[in-house]
């Protein structure tokens, strides 16, 4: 696939992001929900047993924005991840972050605050349960359930996400994020849960971008 233009790089940056952070934005949502959401919430409770009980997670997707897609691999163990798409790729090894543009042919490395990382990780971007309700989607097919998540506050950012879950592995299948007047759909290839996964995975790749410009900012 062609590198993607510094625009959608960007927007596919901001899908990754919001595609990680679901893992645990479901967790945060679905163990908080009253007896009235209890079939959806009982189907997010199964997915957040697999998810959050992992060490370690490996995912493959696809992301579509705009008309335009591309795949991306997920690695993740503790607080450390990696995350890369076609054009951009983000790595943090528990202190230092490394945040890659093709579109810019830089690099830039960082010592993230937590805020700052709770906006690159999102792994560690956890979302208040409370702020959001959850009630089961319509159309699903066999084997599988569709949750519909909405913010009670209009000003969260996200207007909704609409997960399609796995019903005989409870992991997602496929994510429908709305936000900010745009819509950016997730669809898992694969999610192997605790694999074998070397810390020289989430250290940035040097080698393989020998002509990439590194503005070191610590």
């Amino acid at each position: 696939m062609e590198i993607l233009n510094r625009n959608i790089s960007g927007a596919l940056h901001n899908i990754t992001v919001r595609f990680v952070c679901l893992l645990i934005f479901l967790a945060g949502i679905g163990m908080s929900q009253t007896a009235s959401a209890a079939s959806a919430d009982d189907i997010l409770q199964s997915c957040v047993k697999k998810l959050s009980g992992a060490k370690s997670l490996k995912a493959t997707f696809t992301a579509t924005f705009s008309g335009r897609s591309a795949s991306g691999t997920l690695l993740s163990k503790g607080q450390k991840f990696s995350l890369v798409m076609s054009g951009i790729g983000s790595w943090y090894d528990g202190k230092n972050l490394w945040s890659y543009s093709a579109a810019n042919n830089e690099t830039t490395l960082w010592t993230p605050s937590k805020a700052e990382l709770a906006e690159s990780n999102p792994l560690l971007y956890l979302s208040s349960a409370s702020d959001y309700t959850v009630k089961a989607g319509s159309g699903s097919k066999k084997g599988e359930s569709i949750i519909v998540l909405t913010p009670k506050k209009r000003n969260s950012g996200i207007k909704s996400v609409t997960a399609v879950i796995n019903t005989s592995t409870n992991l997602p299948k496929k994510l429908t994020i709305v936000a900010a007047g745009q819509t950016s759909v997730i669809s898992f290839g694969s999610i192997t849960l605790n694999p074998s996964i070397a810390d020289s995975q989430f250290a940035y790749p040097k080698s393989k971008y020998p002509k990439v410009n590194v503005t070191d900012l610590r």
